[in-house]
């Protein structure tokens, strides 16, 4: 008994931890898996507008608009969603730039594949 106490004892800070590491998300934010995701779809078509050869922002920016409205559609989500996950990441450097080199990697993976 006197053993088990200890343990508990002992163990406590680590359950106390973990359990604030882990934070809920505010209502409207994506979890990060699906940051990532919608981060790369967004990257995806940020390249393929910016390498277009006679790429004219203004006289292309229907069809800018358009894609990033087709992705917003692909996740069920609107703007305001993507504007405040993409804020609450941004508060926390170490986290978003996790979230980034993951998209990155997603990148290049796919870069290979062709």
């Amino acid at each position: 008994r006197k053993s088990f106490n200890i343990f508990v004892i002992l163990c406590m800070p680590f359950f106390v931890f973990v359990s604030c590491g882990t934070k809920q998300l505010p209502d409207g934010v994506l979890d990060e898996s699906t940051m990532v995701d919608l981060l790369y779809d967004v990257y995806v078509v940020e390249g393929y507008f910016s390498d277009q050869t006679d790429f004219k922002p203004f006289l292309m920016a229907e069809e800018v608009v358009e894609s990033y409205s087709d992705i917003m559609d692909k996740y069920q989500i609107n703007d305001s969603v993507f504007e405040a996950s993409f804020r609450y990441y941004m508060e926390d450097y170490v986290r978003f730039d996790s979230i980034n080199a993951k998209v990155m990697d997603k990148l290049n993976d796919n870069m290979a594949r062709l």
